[in-house]
C-alpha cells in the first residue's frame, strides 16, 4: 500500500513543479507528457504496479512509454492516516474512472457504468 501512496505523492509533486515552471495552461496531453517525463514518478509508479497482487491494467505495461490518455491514472481512493503521526493506517482503491468531462453517453455518471 505504501508504494501506491508514494507513487501518488510523486505525481502530486511533479505536477506542482509543472505548475511552477509553466505559467501558461497546458493541455491534458502536455501535462501527461510532463508527468511521464519525471523519472521519480515513473519509477515509483512502476514499483507500485510490480508490488500489486490484484489484477490491474499496469501488469505488463511498458513504462518507457507514456499512456495515450490520462484515464488510466484516474482513480478514486481513500487513505486513512493517523492525524498525530501521519502514519498510514489504511488505503483503498475504490475505482478507476473515465474522465467525467469526456463527451461520453455516461457523462452524468462520471464515467461509472
Amino acid at each position: 500500500l505504501f508504494s501506491r501512496l508514494k507513487a501518488i505523492r510523486a505525481g502530486e509533486r511533479t505536477m506542482e513543479e509543472c505548475s511552477l515552471h509553466h505559467e501558461e495552461t497546458l493541455s491534458e496531453a502536455e501535462r501527461l507528457r510532463y508527468l511521464w517525463s519525471s523519472d521519480r514518478f515513473r519509477t515509483t509508479m512502476e514499483k507500485a504496479a510490480s508490488l500489486a497482487k490484484e489484477p490491474h491494467p499496469w501488469t505488463s505495461y511498458n513504462f518507457a512509454c507514456a499512456p495515450k490518455t490520462v484515464e488510466s491514472l484516474q482513480h478514486k481512493m481513500l487513505t486513512a492516516e493517523d492525524a498525530k503521526t501521519g502514519e498510514i493506517l489504511g488505503f483503498c482503491e475504490i475505482a478507476m474512472l473515465l474522465d467525467p468531462s469526456s463527451e461520453q453517453d455516461d457523462d452524468e455518471y462520471g464515467g461509472i457504468r
